[in-house]
């Protein structure tokens, strides 16, 4: 049986050719690309926007919370340490001087001390006294020497240390122009 003429008429004017297939597949692939390409730009944009921002939030953050944190170290810090309380009472000079001895024994050095009071400086409640301290032995030991001042309790101000290095002798020698400071009593 043959299709009513009718319905081969409406078959014959839907009928495409490959070409005519493919130009318009091409047509939907250029609308398709002409709304996604820049949807997916525009998205692309955003986001790299957003991480951008988002690792300068993460900076500041990090900012403000060292800021926090060091503050409460500071005040740590200022509650505990001001300067009158490493300095020690102008009684305790002969303590001083023992200490510093017990050093030079401890790191195997030769040490002579020499305080200057009559350069002695007194500004409200502190008074400041020069010292010349002049050591002796191998470098490794006046090095030692020097770290176990840095460890001590007490507050000395180095204006000047000088080695007289011999380079073929195995005692050096090394002198220090410090400032005592004290407590006046």
């Amino acid at each position: 049986m043959n299709p009513p003429a009718s319905l081969s008429k409406t078959a014959a004017s839907f009928s495409y050719q490959p070409k005519d297939i493919i130009l318009h597949i091409l047509a939907c692939g250029v609308i398709i690309g002409a709304i996604i390409l820049p949807l997916r730009t525009y998205t692309v944009a955003l986001s790299e926007k957003l991480l951008a921002e988002e690792k300068q939030l993460n900076a500041q953050q990090q900012l403000v919370m060292n800021q926090q944190k060091m503050r409460e170290e500071l005040s740590i810090i200022q509650n505990e340490l001001s300067f009158s309380s490493i300095v020690l009472s102008e009684k305790e000079i002969v303590s001083f001087v023992e200490k510093m001895e017990s050093l030079a024994i401890a790191t195997e050095v030769k040490q002579q001390i020499q305080l200057h009071n009559e350069n002695r400086t007194v500004q409200g409640d502190i008074v400041r006294i020069p010292a010349s301290i002049v050591i002796t032995g191998s470098l490794d030991h006046l090095i030692k020497y020097i770290s176990a001042i840095e460890q001590q309790d007490v507050y000395i101000n180095p204006q000047n240390i000088s080695i007289d290095h011999k380079p073929l002798e195995k005692e050096q020698s090394l002198e220090m122009v410090v400032y005592t400071y004290w407590k006046t009593e």
